[in-house]
């Protein structure tokens, strides 16, 4: 665990050896070392919850362990504040999120991320964790927790009502609109309609200016695309989520990174969690201000694409940008860390997919919210 003390004095020698190489397997006896490490902190030295969550959630810390539970561990922190003992139980999962979520989240930032406090720094590589059946349920848990935080919008809160509305448009329109919104007239659109066997997209990209394809898709009847054989397609249809260039640079003109003309947005995605609490979850975390989505559309298959603001100069403060609003959202919830890419392919709205439906028949790739035009 990378901790940096500034007097190393000040903590029992045992406990920086717990620190060091904390246990990593499943039982009784690290249930009894993290509970000791923790009343030797707070009662000592007086860690508040921020601190005490910081050395769990640091790089290797008993947090990362995915067979610890995140609510053995909420309970022990509360347990130390209570007064009631690490089996508290008076206070419902919801209070104590709502109560601590904020400093919770901060902790989450473990990358370039440093934070001073009167006894340590913590500066930890952020990594990707592996969904393990456990960690897996703990990342729904977790997401239901903040569903409840914002459970009020189930009786109507106007700022979230637009996310369940469905466009009231034909397929083939949603794609009209969502260019409309998304991109300038001048850009670059590039669009991928090949796949393999197993519905994974093949880099065919056909490129050219966003009023280009809007001109011409409006003189297409429905399902009728510009497109040889898009309406039979079996794995549906791609569009790279940023402008790109007119011609690409990688192997046959396929996109590549290198070709992103404007850096603009960021998919987000979360394949591990159920479909339902996905929703649920984007409208919370709306509702928190926490994701803003420009778009969401219902992949037709396991999960919800949602485009979210990610501006930048270049790659390499994109990178930064989607690494600050992914790794959190990665690691609280199991939201994918592969998308943190510019020239990343993201589900077209409007199209149909027949591999990897979730019906097994063909299903179309359907816009459910489209955010108000940003300012051109």
């Amino acid at each position: 665990m990378s901790l940096k003390f500034k007097s190393l004095h000040e903590l029992h020698e045992s406990v920086i050896q717990k620190l060091d190489n904390p246990t990593t397997t499943r039982g009784h006896g690290v249930h009894n070392e993290i509970r000791g490490v923790l009343y030797y902190l707070r009662h000592e030295h007086n860690f508040t919850r921020a601190q005490l969550w910081e050395v769990l959630n640091a790089k290797d810390g008993y947090a990362r362990n995915p067979a610890v539970p995140w609510k053995e561990l909420n309970d022990l922190v509360e347990g130390l504040f209570d007064g009631k003992g690490a089996v508290a139980k008076e206070r419902t999962a919801v209070e104590v999120a709502s109560d601590h979520a904020a400093e919770n989240r901060s902790n989450l930032h473990l990358d370039t991320f440093t934070k001073q406090t009167s006894f340590f720094q913590i500066k930890a590589k952020r990594k990707p964790i592996k969904p393990h059946p456990i960690q897996i349920a703990t990342w729904k848990e977790r997401a239901e927790n903040e569903i409840k935080l914002h459970a009020e919008w189930k009786e109507g809160a106007e700022s979230l009502k637009v996310l369940t509305e469905r466009p009231a448009q034909k397929p083939h329109l949603q794609f009209i609109d969502a260019l409309y919104q998304l991109f300038d007239d001048n850009e670059n659109v590039s669009i991928v309609t090949a796949c393999n066997s197993l519905g994974k997209p093949i880099a065919n990209d056909r490129s050219m200016s966003c009023r280009k394809w809007i001109d011409t898709l409006n003189g297409c009847a429905s399902g009728n695309y510009p497109f040889e054989g898009v309406a039979t397609r079996r794995g549906g249809v791609w569009w790279r989520v940023n402008p790109m260039q007119k011609e690409g640079s990688g192997k046959g003109g396929a996109m590549t990174d290198n070709d992103v003309a404007v850096f603009r947005h960021l998919l987000v995605e979360n394949d591990v969690l159920p479909m339902a609490t996905q929703l649920l979850l984007l409208h919370s975390l709306y509702e928190s201000g926490r994701l803003k989505p420009l778009s969401v559309v219902d992949s037709a298959g396991k999960s919800y694409h949602s485009l979210v603001e990610c501006k930048a100069a270049n790659a390499e403060e994109y990178k930064a940008k989607a690494d600050d609003i992914l790794y959190p959202l990665h690691e609280e919830f199991g939201f994918d860390l592969g998308n943190s890419n510019p020239s990343r392919m993201s589900r077209a709205a409007g199209f149909s997919r027949l591999i990897g439906s979730r019906s097994g028949e063909r299903e179309t790739q359907t816009l459910i919210y489209l955010a108000e035009r940003r300012s051109r």
